[in-house]
């Protein structure tokens, strides 16, 4: 898996309970999978969203719930469909990333 990861850039790394569990971390992963029930976005839904982002890119937690609402925000943000540094205390100015591998570390199944 490391070299499948590496050929392709991607960074590899085994997650661990003691990391999980360090803070910020967890409390930013029970916040979040909460926000992953339901089903995943349809694939029109997906493109509607990513027509708002190519609009009005949202660069902040706070610009993210202005563009598309709060309910929505933080549902995307579950489903990592929208990218957020999960190793920093979440608030309405920490960065969201809309593209990019980075996106919650690949923690989420």
């Amino acid at each position: 898996a490391e070299r499948y990861f590496n050929a392709t850039a991607r960074n590899f790394s085994v997650i661990t309970e003691k990391l999980i569990e360090a803070e910020p971390l967890a409390t930013n992963l029970r916040r979040l999978m909460y926000h992953r029930r339901g089903p995943e976005l349809s694939h029109q839904a997906l493109e509607e969203v990513m027509a708002t982002f190519n609009e009005w890119p949202p660069m902040t937690v706070a610009d993210l719930l202005y563009v598309v609402g709060e309910g929505k925000a933080w549902r995307l943000l579950g489903l990592g469909v929208v990218g957020i540094d999960l190793d920093r205390s979440i608030d309405t100015d920490s960065p969201v990333f809309l593209q990019g591998g980075h996106r919650h570390a690949n923690l989420f199944p």
